[in-house]
């Protein structure tokens, strides 16, 4: 092995003599002059250029969020139709609804909320057979005897005994209205007079009939609650005007809310001294389904409520309260539905004058011939 060795070391001429570099001190200067960077600056670079990454992709993921919740997607763009075939009678007590007049400038007062919420609106529907639904009701007034016909305007059936006695139902889209009539008086002039103090008696002496109303209320068994009941009085509608009739007809009036919000719904009974009712009228309806809707702000509904008008305004109405309620419409393809509506009142407190617009956003809203604002005429509803 050794004698192997020493052939092979004699076969390089330079195994006996070390290594050298031929210039030595040019690779010296240039080994010198490079300057590798510390794994720190390395760790460094590499983290700024990850965060930039990690904000960049932030950025266009909030960015896409943004445009997301501006268009909420999923929400349909509601268009309004045509005025209700019935919308007096659905709508009627206890406010009357005209449209706004041109001659009102309408200012936001200071305790109007800018911010914008959302609210749910509602579906509404109506029993499948409108003649059961007319029979279950006039049995609650102790009404029975045939359908007397079925109407070519929506659904309307009539029960009626043979004493003059009836309950009239009548439905359109998801919204239907029934009255009861003992058949010797006709539906009262004035509703609700406890609303105003303009000319009316508002405590006459005498009993009140809450408690028959609620019973009747009970019997009826409509699923959606009610308000504590409002008492007013009324004359005896057979009689003309002029006589001045005393105002001994009693109406004790129940107002709708629909999940916690309160409507423009209500149910009416009129009773006479006796406590003999005479008159009763309501709606029956239930929801179908409930969807979240953003709403203008408070403040942004009075300025669509003041754009509406058309004209010089001669009047400024500084608009001091507002609260949400839910009010019926009938959109184009025919369905009912509660949307919010911002009730707005000139006193802090709440009457003497209110007006009403659609609270949602704009933007989920197509107008139609239906008012989307209008003024609530609190006391005296004339039919």
């Amino acid at each position: 092995m050794i004698d192997v060795i020493e052939r092979l070391a004699s076969a390089d001429p330079v195994a006996s003599a070390p290594y050298e570099h031929p210039d030595l001190t040019t690779m010296t200067a240039r080994i010198t002059a490079h300057r590798p960077a510390r794994p720190g600056q390395l760790l460094r670079v590499f983290r700024l250029r990850m965060a930039a990454a990690v904000s960049a992709t932030t950025l266009v993921m909030v960015g896409a969020i943004a445009i997301l919740q501006s268009l909420a997607p999923g929400l349909t763009v509601l268009a309004l139709g045509p005025v209700g075939k019935f919308a007096t009678a659905v709508t009627g007590a206890p406010d009357a609804t005209m449209l706004v007049s041109a001659r009102y400038h309408f200012i936001a007062g200071p305790a109007i909320d800018s911010a914008a919420s959302s609210a749910p609106i509602f579906a509404l529907s109506v029993p499948g057979n409108a003649a059961v639904e007319a029979a279950r009701i006039a049995n609650a007034f102790s009404v029975t005897g045939a359908t007397l016909g079925q109407h070519d305007i929506g659904a309307s059936v009539v029960v009626a005994n043979g004493s003059g006695a009836s309950v009239r139902y009548q439905v359109t889209a998801g919204m239907a209205q029934w009255t009861y009539a003992n058949g010797t008086q006709a539906p009262p002039r004035v509703v609700n007079a406890n609303r105003t103090s303009s000319g009316f008696t508002l405590t006459p002496a005498g009993p009140t009939f809450v408690g028959a109303a609620q019973r009747y209320l009970d019997r009826l068994g409509f699923n959606y609650d009610v308000a504590p009941p409002l008492v007013s009085w009324t004359s005896d509608p057979n009689l003309p005007v002029t006589a001045q009739p005393p105002l001994d007809r009693q109406v004790i009036t129940f107002d709708i809310s629909v999940a916690g919000t309160p409507t423009d719904l209500s149910v009416s009974f009129m009773f006479d001294p006796s406590g003999k009712l005479l008159w009763a009228t309501g709606p029956d309806f239930g929801e179908s389904s409930s969807t979240v809707y953003p709403l203008s702000s408070p403040r942004s509904a009075i300025a669509a409520l003041d754009s509406q008008q058309s004209g010089s305004a001669t009047t400024n109405v500084t608009l001091m309260s507002g609260q949400l309620s839910l009010r019926p419409f009938e959109l184009a393809d025919g369905t009912e539905w509660l949307l919010p509506t911002y009730i707005f009142s000139t006193l802090a407190s709440g009457p003497p004058s209110k007006w009403w617009v659609v609270a949602l956003d704009p933007r989920y809203l197509i107008p139609g011939a239906v008012p989307t604002s209008g003024r609530l005429t609190d006391g005296p509803v004339n039919y």
